[in-house]
């Protein structure tokens, strides 16, 4: 017969209770909002299955309110398809969360990665609201002509602040996303249009936009202010249709990037703004004191350029003007107004294509060379 020593018996039972005392795993959940007690996110049967969800579980929010009060709450991911998540706290994602549709009203982190995905629709920011992407959050909204980030309930203070990354890849030949009227939108991190296109309304962004080849980002606001190095990067375009406000020095365009001024209006704050990388002008109108420290190009097929009252454009560095759309692009006061200005310190090169139209300086925008023109 086979007998286990003292020794072999001592290990025997150490190993049996050490497998008995090892804690058991949470269980991450699912839990699905239906608001059948009240609108309080902490009430277990406002969930099903009943529980509160917490740390590592997802919360899935598709009618009605679910207010976390001014608690701080967070979750592995937040799938939101409708209804309201509010409060005044805060509410942080770990995990990989989805917004197709709905509201909210807090302050919602994102440290994981969120979803806006092909097929979404609108989002709502309520009053006060800040959505912060520590993360990647990714935006291919494009239902019925483009799902849209706004303030549609009005409200003061909303923002979306993207510190991480935001990549933009609505499939092309569809609608696009955009974030708009309201939710202020800036950008300190880098935004990634990698296709189709992405709408920016207000807000203010000194971080990198980058955009790959027939993609773009369209500024389509009434004030979008351009501060502290924002720099345009990529083979696509960032194009400005609303109004765009130069606060102190930006990049502009850098390693091939674009950023042009397409039928919009640029200005800059009382003090002036300067670009030390590219600038590119299709048509629009200028106002303000633009210092040029690096290039800009009023290329081939561009139109007319439209300078405002006491508008100054200061080339320190190099003009190439080769405006000549229907005729040839003029350069002009075309409202009237007094003090404009256009001061060629550096180089302009005019290089039109031969037998095309070419481009002038009109009428109201004084021309003071005081540097090179090269025709």
């Amino acid at each position: 017969m086979l007998r286990l020593d003292g020794r072999k018996n001592l290990w025997l039972f150490v190993a049996l209770l050490a497998t008995f005392m090892v804690p058991a795993t949470a269980q991450a959940n699912s839990f699905s909002w239906n608001g059948s007690i009240s609108s309080d996110w902490f009430t277990a049967n406002n969930w099903t299955p009943a529980g509160v969800p917490g740390g590592g579980d997802t919360a899935v929010v598709g009618f009605g309110t679910a207010s976390i009060g001014n608690s701080n709450v967070s979750l592995a991911a937040l799938n939101l398809s409708g209804g309201v998540v509010a409060g005044t706290g805060q509410l942080t994602l770990t995990g990989t969360s989805t917004f197709t549709n709905g509201s909210y009203g807090c302050t919602i982190n994102n440290n994981g990665t969120t979803n806006w995905p092909s097929g979404a629709g609108n989002i709502s920011a309520l009053d006060g609201s800040v959505f912060n992407n520590n993360g990647t959050f990714n935006a291919a909204a494009n239902f019925n002509g483009g799902g849209i980030w706004a303030a549609f309930n009005g409200g003061t203070g909303q923002q979306f602040n993207n510190i991480g990354t935001l990549n933009a890849n609505a499939p092309v030949d569809t609608g696009s996303p955009s974030f708009g009227g309201g939710a202020n939108f800036k950008n300190t991190g880098t935004v990634h249009v990698i296709s189709n296109r992405l709408g920016i309304a207000d807000g203010t962004s000194s971080g990198i936009f980058n955009c790959d080849a027939n993609a773009f980002v369209l500024f389509s606001g009434n004030a979008h202010t351009l501060t502290g190095g924002a720099r345009f990067t990529g083979a696509g375009k960032s194009l400005i249709q609303g109004t765009a406000i130069l606060n102190g020095s930006i990049v502009g365009g850098q390693s091939g990037g674009t950023l042009e001024l397409s039928g919009g209006h640029l200005t800059t704050v009382a003090g002036g703004g300067t670009i030390t990388g590219s600038l590119s002008l299709a048509g629009g109108s200028l106002s303000g004191t633009i210092n040029n420290n690096g290039t800009t190009n009023w290329p081939s097929g561009a139109g007319n350029i439209s300078v405002l009252q006491d508008s100054i454009f200061n080339n320190n560095g190099t003009f190439n003007a080769a405006a000549n759309f229907n005729g040839g692009g003029i350069w002009a006061a075309f409202n009237g107004g007094t003090g404009q200005q256009f001061n060629n310190i550096g180089t302009l090169n005019a290089n039109a294509p031969i037998d095309t139209g070419s481009p002038s300086f009109g009428g109201g925008a004084n021309f003071k060379n005081t540097g090179t023109v090269h025709v």
